[in-house]
Formats: structure tokens, C-alpha cells, sequence
């Protein structure tokens, strides 16, 4: 271990800085609970929300900014910074990071270790540019990090079976209570702008407009549960690429689901999303133990998930959630309605993920593995 100055373990964490969804909560809900820890630092390349909140969670920050992605001036800024601070070790998040760190390798004697967020063979699904270009150098750069973090076993098994060693497992981790304003399903519509059902049984699903997460799936299994109740709505939360919102929207449109689905955009007070809904949906075709499920276990929805990634050793069927086999929107739509149809059945399987969560997945239950993981490093 380096000197410095409280002779604790010194950490430097490296994001690109414009990461938003799981990612961005991932790493500043661990950074947040680390930085009481160990010693911590974090370095960005971009100015945005991410660091702003990273910032008013009192995360040690310093942002060196890159005229574009393929700026490597910085490469040598940070080499500077990394020796005079003196770090033990590096983590890295993300394709950016990853790719500005392997260019260090001549630089530092510091190890470095890189946290899988997702499937990094999925990240640029949406463009086809970025896919070919981007993945080829992620690959090619995580072949020079000392080690790994996955999210899931499920992402261990995919990169050992792509050729890589010394992997780790952290899940990821929510805080055990985080205050709230009470929120009812008829206010959460007025500040959406949705239509509100006095008798309405809402399925929820908080997500990014990718591909990768499967929407398709619900709104195909949303094709079954108009005809079987009118009752039943769906709520898809969250942003992404215009000409996947445009595809979902006509798909939406062919198939006259106006008054069954709605794509609510961007919300703010995602606690007040979890709150007023009924059941909560992880749809993806490749996922880690994600935010959307432990954020809506906090507040004890019943929850269905595809069966891929880490979403079974969050979910185990029948006991704290339903599974279905992926890409299959008939499973879907039967798990669905099997909720909707048995209330006692809901009760008891929001309960259960919820117990699991707060017993397992929490926050310093997430910190402490990483710096598990940290001496393991260094002592090997």
C-alpha cells in the first residue's frame, strides 16, 4: 500500500462523467457509502448531471476535461495526477474510462481494475457506428486491466468464457430507507400528465428506450392484457434515442393500445414512480442485478423479470418474483395477470424481495465487497 497521509487504502475512481440510469446510480450510491471506507477520489472527463450530484453527495471530484472522446492529452494529465496522489489502486467504469486508463499501462505500476455495468458487447446496440468502432476498442482495452467487478455470475461466466481472468462479483446496492414524499396514483398522473383510471392496476417499467431492454416484449404482451382487462394500464418510464421512441409509439398506434400503454418520458422523483404502481417489470435480454428492481423491492412490488443476467439471483420464481423466459411476451402477459388476478400472491412476493434487498442488497453490503475485493488485489 502507498504512503498517505491517513495510511488508509486510496482508491481513484475514473467515469466518463456523462453517464446516466444504472451506471450513474451505481457508481455514486457506492462512492457515496465508500468514501467512509477508504480514501476515495473520482475523475471525469465531461460536466453534467452525474457530476453535479456526485458533487452534492460529497464525492471528492475532479473533472479534466477532453475537448472530444478521442482528446488523449489527458492521458498524460492524469498520469500526473495518479503519481502525485498516490494511489493504491484504479477502478474504472465504463467503454471511456476504460480505453483513456490503457493508455496508462506505460505510465503507472498502479493496478487497475474496471467495473462491467452491462453487457459491454450490447452498450452501443443503438448505433451501428458506435458498435463496431467502440466495442472493438472496449475489447481491446479491457486485455490490459488487472482485474475485473461484475454486477452479476451470470456477466463472471460471460468473460471468463471470453478469455478473461481474475473476476470478482458486487452487486450492486441500495440505501436501507431514503425519505419520500407519500405519493397517490391520481397525483402521480396530474404531474405526468396521464390519463388517471380511478380503478386502474398499473404496470410499471422504468428503463431506457434500447433495445437491449426489451421493451418490445411488454408492448407485445400488452397486446394480450388489453383483451383480457381494460383495468390493467402500462406506465414505461424513461428516455433514450428518438427512433426507438418513434418505433414504440407506432407500434403503440398499429395496434390500438392508446388507452392501455403509456410511454410517461423522463421522471425526476422515481420513488414516487415505485410508489403508485402495481407490479414492477424488468423486460431486458441482458441485465445485472439492477437498480430497477431493488428500487422498486424498497417500497415491496411484486416484481416479474426475464430470466437472463442477474436478474434470478435477485429473483427466484414464486418466491420473490415471477420469471419468464426472455423475449417471451405470452410468458409475460400470463405472469402478469397471474399478479393481477391474486392480491395475497402480490403481498407476498413484494415482501419477500423486499426482506431480500434489505437483508443483502443495501448500499455498505455493496462498499464493503469492493473493498473486499480491493485488498484481494492488491495482496495478489
Amino acid at each position: 500500500m502507498n504512503e498517505n497521509s491517513s495510511n488508509r487504502l486510496k482508491v481513484l475512481h475514473i467515469i466518463s462523467g456523462g453517464d446516466t440510469g444504472g451506471a450513474k446510480t451505481s457508481v455514486i450510491t457506492l462512492l457515496k457509502c465508500l468514501k467512509d471506507m477508504i480514501d476515495i477520489k473520482l475523475v471525469c472527463f465531461i460536466e453534467s448531471d452525474f457530476t453535479k450530484e456526485a458533487k452534492e453527495q460529497g464525492i471528492d471530484l475532479t473533472i479534466m476535461r477532453q475537448k472530444n472522446r478521442f482528446d488523449m492529452s489527458v492521458v498524460n494529465r492524469l498520469a500526473d495526477y495518479i503519481h502525485k496522489e498516490g494511489f493504491d489502486l484504479i477502478n474504472c467504469h465504463g467503454a471511456r474510462a476504460n480505453f483513456i486508463v490503457s493508455k496508462l499501462k506505460n505510465k503507472t505500476k498502479v493496478k487497475c481494475i474496471t467495473t462491467i455495468h452491462s453487457d459491454y458487447e450490447h452498450d452501443f446496440d443503438n448505433n451501428i457506428y458506435k458498435k463496431i468502432i467502440f466495442t472493438m476498442l472496449n475489447k481491446k482495452s479491457l486485455k490490459t486491466f488487472d482485474g475485473f467487478i461484475t454486477m452479476a455470475k451470470d456477466f463472471k461466466k460471460d468473460m471468463i468464457r471470453r478469455g478473461f481472468e481474475n473476476i470478482f462479483v458486487a452487486y450492486n446496492g441500495i440505501a436501507k430507507y431514503r425519505p419520500h414524499i407519500e405519493m397517490t396514483k391520481e397525483a402521480f398522473c396530474r404531474r405526468q400528465n396521464i390519463p388517471y383510471k380511478e380503478n386502474s392496476f398499473v404496470v410499471g417499467s422504468a428503463t431506457r428506450l434500447h433495445p437491449v431492454k426489451g421493451i418490445d416484449v411488454l408492448l407485445r404482451a400488452c397486446t394480450i392484457i388489453k383483451t383480457y382487462s381494460e383495468n390493467i394500464v402500462v406506465w414505461i418510464a424513461g428516455y433514450g434515442d428518438e427512433k426507438y421512441l418513434h418505433e414504440y409509439e407506432d407500434f403503440i398506434r398499429k395496434n390500438e393500445l392508446e388507452e392501455t400503454v403509456h410511454l410517461i418520458g423522463f421522471v425526476k422523483d422515481i420513488d414516487a414512480f415505485y410508489q403508485v404502481i402495481d407490479i414492477n417489470t424488468i423486460t431486458s435480454h441482458s441485465e445485472a442485478v439492477c437498480y430497477a428492481l431493488l428500487e422498486g423491492a424498497r417500497f415491496a412490488k411484486p416484481s416479474i423479470g426475464s430470466r437472463v443476467g442477474g436478474i434470478p439471483e435477485l429473483i427466484e420464481d414464486n418466491v420473490t418474483g415471477l420469471l419468464f423466459p426472455d423475449n417471451d411476451s405470452k410468458k409475460l402477459a400470463e405472469s402478469i395477470i397471474k399478479i393481477y388476478e391474486d392480491q395475497a400472491l402480490a403481498q407476498s412476493l413484494g415482501k419477500s424481495l423486499h426482506d431480500k434487498v434489505m437483508n443483502e442488497f443495501t448500499d455498505e453490503a455493496m462498499a464493503k465487497r469492493y473493498v473486499e475485493i480491493y485488498e484481494e488485489m492488491l495482496r495478489g
